[in-house]
């Protein structure tokens, strides 16, 4: 997740244009939302004592 975190960053920061930041931007706020389901699925299981 981090290495494609740096990836979106650079692309971000290399290639201009309200279309690049656009995708890019979608791009990232999917990616976070599903870290979160993923973080929240994680935090919902019992593990027997």
């Amino acid at each position: 997740m981090y290495a494609l975190a740096v990836a979106l960053h650079s692309t971000w920061d290399g290639i201009g244009g309200r279309i690049t930041y656009a995708v890019v931007g979608a791009i990232s706020i999917g990616l976070l939302l599903y870290g979160l389901k993923r973080a929240q699925r994680s935090d919902n299981v019992v593990v027997p004592a």
